[in-house]
């Protein structure tokens, strides 16, 4: 369980206003409809308190982060919201990340069940990332009063350059054959198998037949008849604005050239990541753009 702040709402701020006001007015005047009036709203504050705290009890959430987060675009994954109560439902509990300003909204959320809502990670620059605390939010059931529980959740993300003009660096980009590689993936030739889809392949490779039996994506590898690979070379700059632009160039050529089904390889400084294809190798490539050493 995290730390519980409980404050009162501007609803229940004005409430507690009235109740003060008609609290003078019965004293002075002795109106048992006003007095009557005043009974309801101080029952409603009292009851409310402990009422929207109980409604975070035994509620957690975890992040379902997108697989990759550029720069300067929003990475879009989701919240999880597990209510292990055996009885009462969680109402109109919001989750806020502590680094970010959007939230995700769960109506209805049933005893021992979970739920999911959209949400969006966004930030400024490439690099690191430490994302630690996020709060559950209640205003549940009167709107009186507010309670924010506060969860430890950390994680470490990597975030990539933001892309930018891929073609343009592509076009001055070395191309080639790759290196030592007979049977390359294509769109036409023999078939070489079945394997699970990658970020980045085509759409187009997906067998249907085999995803909807092994209920997760598949993709047909053939043999092409000539390997295409294209090397992509980021200019060196000792000017801070210049090194990450250039980053930012090279990030969005990398993806370029997965697109467009090429082998992928990379020169960055003094390291050299030669062609290759899939998921795993267009990550990594990503990860040394992200990574790359700041001026």
């Amino acid at each position: 369980m995290g730390e519980l702040e409980l404050r009162l709402t501007e609803d229940g701020r004005m409430l507690t206003l009235a109740c003060g006001v008609l609290a003078v007015v019965v004293a002075t005047t002795g109106n048992n409809q006003l007095a009557l009036l005043l009974a309801v709203g101080v029952a409603l504050l009292v009851l409310g308190a402990p009422l929207t705290s109980w409604n975070l009890r035994g509620l957690t959430a975890r992040r379902r982060l997108p697989a990759e987060i550029f720069a300067g675009r929003a990475g879009h994954g989701r919240w999880v919201l597990v209510n292990s109560r055996r009885f009462m439902a969680a109402r109109g509990v919001r989750v806020r990340e502590l680094r970010q300003h959007s939230e995700s909204r769960f109506p209805d959320v049933a005893p021992g069940t979970h739920g999911s809502a959209a949400a969006a990670w966004s930030f400024d620059t490439r690099g690191h990332v430490h994302l630690d605390r996020f709060v559950l939010i209640s205003a549940f059931p009167f709107g009186l009063w507010s309670a924010e529980l506060s969860i430890s959740g950390p994680v470490d993300l990597l975030v990539f350059p933001k892309p930018l003009g891929s073609r343009g660096r592509m076009a001055a980009a070395w191309e080639g054959d790759v290196e030592g590689e007979r049977a390359t993936r294509g769109a036409t030739g023999d078939l070489i198998g079945l394997r699970e889809y990658h970020a980045g392949d085509r759409p187009s490779a997906i067998h249907w037949r085999s995803t909807a039996r092994l209920r997760t994506p598949m993709v047909v590898d053939r043999a092409g008849d000539v390997g295409r690979a294209v090397e992509i070379e980021v200019a060196e700059s000792e000017d801070p604005s210049q090194w990450e632009r250039e980053l930012s160039r090279a990030c969005g050529a990398v993806l370029a050239g997965f697109r467009e089904g090429y082998a992928v390889g990379l020169r960055l400084g003094d390291a050299r990541l030669a062609p290759e294809r899939g998921g795993a190798w267009r990550r990594r490539l990503l990860g040394a753009l992200g990574t790359a050493e700041t001026r």
